[in-house]
């Protein structure tokens, strides 16, 4: 479990894996203040706050699909432009979902949900 929150958070989910300094400690995925290092712990392997995680994982990714064969990771950063930043480590290609196609979707993971949703208005726009 701590492993997957810190791939997370290594993907901008925001910090719920560090160590508790001082008491209290909120998790800002779940707007939760916590009292203790044992009510953290016990939080973060909460099925609340895994959904929550995952919610929020989710509305920060944009699926594309219809990209020509061949595409790679950076044709995608330039489709985004640079006022639609994607950070490195964030695009994934997913199989294709017929084995006649040339290759598969593409998940692109932003920062936060506003900047997925900046990114999507702003490509619909051009």
């Amino acid at each position: 479990a701590w492993a997957a929150l810190e791939q997370l958070s290594s993907r901008g989910v925001p910090s719920v894996t560090a160590e508790l300094v001082e008491a209290p400690a909120v998790c800002t995925v779940c707007d939760v203040v916590l009292n203790s290092q044992k009510q953290f712990r016990q939080h973060i392997a909460g099925a609340r706050h895994w959904a929550r995680v995952s919610n929020y994982v989710a509305s920060c990714t944009l699926l594309v699909t219809g990209a020509p064969p061949f595409t790679t990771e950076e044709d995608l950063r330039e489709f985004f432009g640079p006022e639609f930043p994607v950070s490195a480590g964030y695009i994934t290609q997913l199989p294709p979902r017929d084995p006649s196609e040339a290759s598969g979707p593409f998940q692109v993971t932003f920062g936060s949900p506003q900047e997925a949703a900046a990114a999507l208005a702003g490509r619909n726009e051009r």
